[in-house]
């Protein structure tokens, strides 16, 4: 029950009353703090560290080609999570290996260390950087969800000497196709097939998936991406 509780993420008073409608006994919630939860803390802390070390060790048994160079080194990729989505308390921004999918590094950062937090995933990837100097831990690709402030500390890495290279995900890379249609699939009656066709009102969808394949088939030659991506409009084009 105290392990179901800890990680449901569920608030004390929403534990009562499931337990309360279910007839069921409870931990009072003097009890998990005081008793359960430096106990459990710990365990999990030393799970998580294991976890990670294994996953680190996995990943960095994967070499990769760099300049025709055997080149020990990693891509990653990170997010940010966010306690509550406004003001966070705290957020775990989470770096997983590019091979495994697995977690390498978890960095929390609270209020405490920076106050404001939009800032939370820029302070964690700092921290991360900084443990992976002191690891001998290199870094090839860190993939992101395009946040502006890790763009430019990694382009900075990279101007000092680091071998890393910035990338955002795919899927940032694609979710404003839609919003981007609308110009062209909706407008007043007299611009009908002049500036928008309401035929392509339905090809937002299959548009995002040729762009997710153009990049998955493009062998990081970004003319050949472009070249992919052009054939769309030759597609859907009126003869």
């Amino acid at each position: 029950m105290a392990h179901a509780y800890f990680t449901s993420g569920i608030w004390p008073l929403q534990y009562k009353k499931i337990c309360d409608a279910a007839g069921m006994g409870k931990i009072v919630d003097k009890t998990l703090r005081e008793r359960y939860q430096p106990v459990y803390s710990e365990v999990v802390e030393e799970f998580a560290e294991a976890s990670m070390a294994q996953a680190l060790q996995e990943e960095t048994a994967i070499q990769v080609m760099v300049d025709g160079e055997d080149f020990a080194g990693i891509s990653i990729m990170s997010d940010a999570r966010h306690c509550w989505r406004k003001n966070a308390m705290f957020s775990d921004v989470a770096f997983l290996g590019d091979r495994t999918h697995r977690v390498i590094k978890l960095i929390t950062v609270s209020q405490d260390e920076e106050q404001y937090s939009q800032n939370h995933e820029l302070v964690g990837t700092q921290q991360f950087y900084e443990w992976a100097d002191e690891n001998a831990v290199n870094i090839l690709v860190h993939a992101h969800d395009n946040n502006k402030s890790v763009n430019k500390l990694v382009e900075n890495r990279a101007a000092q000497g680091h071998r890393c290279v910035n990338g955002n995900d795919t899927w940032h890379a694609t979710k404003g196709i839609a919003r981007g249609m609308k110009k062209i699939t909706m407008g007043p009656k007299y611009k009908e097939r002049v500036t928008w066709h309401p035929e392509l009102s339905d090809k937002a969808g299959s548009i995002k998936t040729h762009v997710y394949w153009a990049m998955k088939n493009c062998a990081l030659d970004p003319e050949r991406l472009r070249g992919y991506i052009d054939n769309i409009i030759k597609h859907y084009k009126v003869m």
